[in-house]
């Protein structure tokens, strides 16, 4: 691409930062804006598959690389002797997501200057610059336009370019959570002053976001004689200190990879690092001693080892007494997704990790095989002919990488293969189609570009429990690799999939449990194809999955990502109980 001084480069859809001179977006996010509907868009640094994967073991070698001296750093700073496994429990899920992020917006803006040399755009200046207050807060604004248009603007300084500044209002603070309602808030007092007597007495497994059912944590309680118990208070970060510019001139020249986008990553540290992380460190560890049990025997969950600053805190506070780190799957792609994050997190930091069905070597945590905790109390169900709708269930994903292998030109795909199959789907099912799309749109605008295509498009909203618009329909559709395909096929509920296999990346020990599905005309990696599925399989459901070769399809891959178990309650006592005696022999 040659040089072209008229041009006016596009970071964000920001409307103070989209002039009115002929406009280049930097990627296909600044459509959301009206003014870039039809601008041009620069070329993605990914031409092909093995970009993708290289970037993402990249940002994988990255924050092996990072960690440590992060680590040690922040050790010093604030006056502790934490080992490297603790950091990994309180800063990996931030520093994942930060370089991952980081690394995909380098590689788009050297891009860019590589490709027109003098290249203009505005940026935003430092003073409104900030770092976000917590874990959490990141997650939610690594998907926005603002703090997407800041990390570019920091990008661009360490890389040396200088472009004209503009100036924005800093965001304002996070909405406070809402106290709970009085009834709860003495649940909540009572179950705390009744798990912290028995912690005392005893040895104790915490639960705290099992993602079991909480029918059978008051079980586990009960069969367990207390030796098992949830935590049950509400999730409340605390309220954000103001960055202190002096403490954090101590993450100055801290030592780094020797690759360029390393070395440009680490020089953002001092602006990015989350305040909890510095600022409130010792905030958040007295939340912790404050809130939580002294001692635990091990402590589990599925859902708070990422955003929960308090939790952390306590886990780390436990893991230095000598207690146990126990995770449990929490979503679909666990077991068999090629890159997996949040999986590689977990097994990492945990002790114990228990999944759906599926194990793994080479990891901290011992993989148990475990009955899926989210479907724990489904009931089967049957195909049925006198069922009319087919139920179409669709996905989101932010604009913004914020993971690999998450790319928004997946998810641009993604959309066009769901108008394919939409406009392969012959007449008389396109009116009993009912489509469920998630409830965060993030911008793409995907239920009015299927409605524009299918004006009669039946929708359904998350209103509507999941099981129970499962439970009515006649044959369940899924076109991306999540937890809901897995909840029908553990229900024996007649499903058809399709997604791309290029946006959907399996490891091989996953492989020959997919392979049965394709087999057995269960999923598909082509729309148009799908769709005719669909036409054959509806038609007469019932004789169409009652066909021996789908039912050992099914079994065999439930019996591997979707474990069930008639006495769950028992597994999960057993296996609970053997956490925490493992913890006392080695105590």
């Amino acid at each position: 691409m040659s040089s072209d001084s008229s041009l006016h480069l596009v970071l964000a859809p920001v409307n103070e930062f989209v002039g009115n001179e002929e406009q280049l977006s930097l990627a296909s996010w600044c459509r959301s804006h009206p003014s870039l509907t039809s601008a041009g868009v620069l070329p993605s640094p990914y031409l092909d598959l093995e970009d993708e994967i290289a970037a993402g073991k990249q940002a994988q070698q990255l924050y092996r690389t990072m960690l440590p001296p992060l680590a040690d750093r922040l050790n010093a700073l604030l006056s502790v002797a934490y080992e490297l496994r603790e950091w990994q429990v309180l800063a990996g899920p931030w520093l994942q997501m930060f370089i991952n992020s980081s690394l995909d917006r380098y590689l788009r803006l050297k891009l860019a200057w590589n490709s027109i040399p003098g290249l203009q755009c505005a940026v935003l200046d430092e003073r409104s610059c900030r770092p976000m207050g917590n874990t959490i807060d990141a997650a939610y604004a690594l998907s926005t336009d603002r703090y997407n248009l800041q990390l570019m603007s920091e990008l661009l300084r360490v890389m040396g370019k200088r472009l004209p500044e503009k100036s924005l209002p800093l965001p304002g603070k996070t909405p406070d959570v809402q106290p709970a309602p009085i009834k709860q808030r003495v649940l909540y007092l009572a179950s705390r002053v009744l798990v912290r007597t028995v912690a005392a007495a005893t040895d104790i497994v915490l639960l705290r976001d099992s993602y079991l059912p909480r029918r059978l944590e008051m079980k586990l309680a009960t069969n367990s004689r207390g030796r098992i118990l949830p935590w049950i208070s509400p999730f409340k970060p605390l309220t954000v200190s103001a960055p202190d510019a002096a403490l954090r001139q101590g993450l100055d020249n801290m030592p780094g990879p020797d690759d360029e986008v390393g070395r440009l990553i680490t020089r953002l540290l001092p602006q990015e690092l989350p305040v909890c992380l510095l600022e409130d460190f010792h905030r958040y560890r007295r939340a912790a001693e404050k809130e939580y049990p002294e001692s635990v025997a091990a402590l589990c969950s599925a859902n708070a080892w990422h955003y929960d600053e308090t939790f952390k805190h306590a886990a780390v506070g436990y893991l230095r007494k000598g207690a146990k780190l126990l995770a449990i799957q929490h979503g679909g792609n666990y077991g068999a997704q090629a890159l997996m994050l949040a999986e590689d997190h977990e097994t990492a930091i945990a002790d114990d990790f228990f999944s759906w069905g599926w194990t793994r070597e080479g990891t901290r945590a011992m993989v148990h095989p475990m009955p899926a905790g989210k479907l724990i109390g489904r009931h089967p169900q049957k195909a049925d002919n006198a069922g009319q709708e087919l139920l179409w269930v669709t996905t989101s994903a932010s604009r913004y990488l914020v993971q690999y292998p998450y790319l928004p030109e997946h998810f641009e795909r993604y959309l066009k293969w769901q108008s394919r199959f939409l406009y392969a789907l012959a007449p008389e099912w396109k009116t009993r189609l009912r489509l469920r799309p998630h409830y965060e749109d993030n911008g793409w605008q995907l239920v009015q570009r299927l409605k524009a295509q299918e004006p009669g498009l039946q929708l359904e909203d998350w209103e509507r429990p999941f099981p129970q618009s499962l439970a009515q329909c006649r044959l369940y559709i899924c076109d991306h690799l999540s937890t809901t395909f897995l909840e029908a096929l553990s229900a024996r509920k007649p499903t058809l999939l399709f997604w791309d296999e290029k946006s959907n990346l399996l490891r091989p020990e996953a492989q020959p449990y997919y392979q049965r599905l394709r087999d057995a005309g269960i999923l598909f990696h082509n729309p148009e194809a799908a769709a005719q599925a669909v036409q054959r399989a509806a038609h007469d459901v019932e004789a169409w999955w009652s066909k021996p070769e789908r039912v050992a399809a099914v079994d065999s891959f439930c019996a591997r990502y979707a474990r069930s178990e008639q006495d769950a309650l028992t597994v999960w006592r057993e296996e609970l109980d053997r956490a925490c005696a493992r913890r006392r022999v080695a105590g």
